[in-house]
Order: C-alpha cells, then structure tokens, then sequence
C-alpha cells in the first residue's frame, strides 16, 4: 500500500513539514465549505514560506491522474484572487505522447 494517510506521514516521507489539507469533496462545494477556508490557509501558509523572496510561479504536480491536482490550483487560485493577488493558470500534461496545454485566468467568482 503506498497511500499516505495523514499530513504526517507526508511530512515523514518528505523531511519537510505539511503546510495545508485540503478536504476531499466532491461536485461544486468548494466555495461554500470547509475546504475554502483550507486554501485559505494554504495561501497564507505559501505567503509566509515567500517572505525572504517572492515568487512567482507555483506547480501544483501529482504522480497519477485525479488526485486533484486541477481543484487545489482552482481553490488556492480563488483564494488569491481574494486576496488580491493577480493570478494565471497555465494546464499541461506531460503523461499523454502529445503534450497538450491551455492557459486561462480564474476569478473570485469563478
């Protein structure tokens, strides 16, 4: 079995601490639960990691398809939206022969 069960299993794994947990939800509840208020906090979290430099590009990865790699960078791109912050999403596959890609914009109401 090589699921990780919780955020400190990660952080074992890894050497590195957990900075957010998003809950598992399905269909569109994001916006008005828990899990909102999870990428908040993982923005925060990712601000107070950039305070000695900024940056400017975040790649949000996984090892296989559906693990919700395209949810967190909508929710964490929402929340800094709200924040203020200007934000693009740029969409690439590197698992299919033809790399395909799309780059869109999202918004607070998106």
């Amino acid at each position: 079995d090589r699921h990780v069960e919780s955020s400190g299993e990660v952080e074992e794994l890894v050497g590195l601490p957990a900075i957010g947990s998003i809950p598992l939800l399905r269909g569109k509840a994001h916006e008005e639960s828990a899990a909102a208020e999870s990428y908040q906090v993982l923005r925060t979290n990712l601000g107070f990691l950039a305070v000695e430099s900024t940056f400017q590009v975040l790649t949000v990865t996984s090892g296989e398809a559906g693990e919700g790699k395209t949810s967190v960078t909508e929710g964490l791109g929402r929340a800094a939206v709200r924040a203020g912050q200007s934000v693009g999403r740029r969409r690439s596959c590197g698992r299919r022969r033809t790399a395909g890609s799309r780059s869109s914009s999202i918004s607070a109401a998106a």
